[in-house]
């Protein structure tokens, strides 16, 4: 997830050092919210809640959403999302990174 990212904000024309702080909190929250969506996928949406036996929502939902939540105020301040990369003006803006994979593949 390190590679990735960093490539991208490389490829942006956005990755600087002192964003170090930020970027390995983008990614550690971003790991925590993929380990939470697979746990989601193995529990059930309902549990009974350990003190009073009554139904309620799994708390890993909660705990998700929040980790998610969270990815998307970090990835803003990256410059992660469209919104957040409508104000970026770079040496690159404009410049198409070079065609790897499957972008190769379909020409994009």
């Amino acid at each position: 997830m390190w590679i990735r990212t960093t490539n991208q904000l490389r490829t942006m024309g956005v990755l600087h050092a002192p964003d170090a702080p930020i970027i390995t909190a983008y990614v550690t929250i971003t790991e925590k919210a993929d380990r939470l969506r697979v746990k989601m996928t193995n529990e059930p949406e309902i549990v009974r809640d350990p003190r009073s036996g009554h139904p309620m929502e799994n708390p890993v939902f909660g705990q998700w959403l929040r980790a998610v939540t969270k990815m998307e105020q970090l990835g803003g301040k990256l410059g992660l999302n469209p919104s957040a990369r409508a104000g970026i003006h770079t040496k690159n803006a404009g410049v198409s990174p070079p065609a790897t994979g499957t972008a190769r593949l379909f020409g994009r």
